[in-house]
């Protein structure tokens, strides 16, 4: 076989593997959720007595 046929052939076999490897998309997985910022803060709202300080509802506030 003379190298011109060889590579006639060669090359779109080559083409089409890489366009194929190129193509195949596995699904990314889904984000982790973002914490509800708010809630949590209205959750430590909710259990300090009225009145309480920045201080001890920072306190209060999960990290």
């Amino acid at each position: 076989m003379s190298k011109i046929r060889l590579m006639t052939l060669l090359v779109p076999v080559v083409l089409v593997a890489l366009f194929a490897a190129a193509c195949a998309s596995e699904e990314a997985p889904a984000p982790a959720p973002t914490p509800d910022f708010s809630a949590l803060i209205q959750q430590a709202m909710q259990s300090q007595p009225s009145g309480a300080t920045p201080d001890e509802v920072a306190a209060a506030v999960p990290a």
